[in-house]
């Protein structure tokens, strides 16, 4: 029921893509101009450049159970930055993903893989189970 409540916001759950840090940028100054937010504080993107450091913030995971958990998630989130800054010195493209699409990624993946669902592969579009049924 939080999800669902929590995605009528408009300035949180993923970001439209934008390509700038000054496209980034006229997201949020509209956001504000529009009197949808009051100040860029109140932008709660599942991703989103830090707004007082030049960070990128992850918000998908506000309560992890464990400190374990918190750390791997971290990890992971790092390899990606770190990843995908490489990416970008390289100049080679990104992924250009359609908010409904990475919305319905984080649902199949995150919400139902007990249940057997597939995840939604990004790179290809393609379905594949988010992890193998045995162990």
């Amino acid at each position: 029921m939080r999800t669902l409540v929590w995605q009528r916001w408009p300035t949180t759950g993923l970001c439209a893509p934008v390509t700038t840090a000054a496209a980034s940028d006229k997201l949020v100054a509209d956001q504000i101009a529009t009197g949808v937010i009051a100040d860029a504080g109140m932008v709660y993107f599942d991703v989103r450049p830090g707004v007082a450091t030049p960070t990128v913030e992850l918000r998908v995971c506000d309560s992890c159970p464990s400190l374990d958990t918190v750390v791997l998630i971290a990890a992971l989130f790092r390899a990606l930055v770190d990843r995908e800054l490489d990416g970008l010195r390289a100049s080679l493209p990104g992924i250009d993903l359609a908010t409904p699409l990475g919305r319905a990624a984080l649902r199949r993946c995150g919400a139902r893989p007990a249940l057997g669902w597939r995840a939604i592969w990004l790179t290809s579009v393609a379905r594949r189970r988010a992890w193998p049924t045995r162990w």
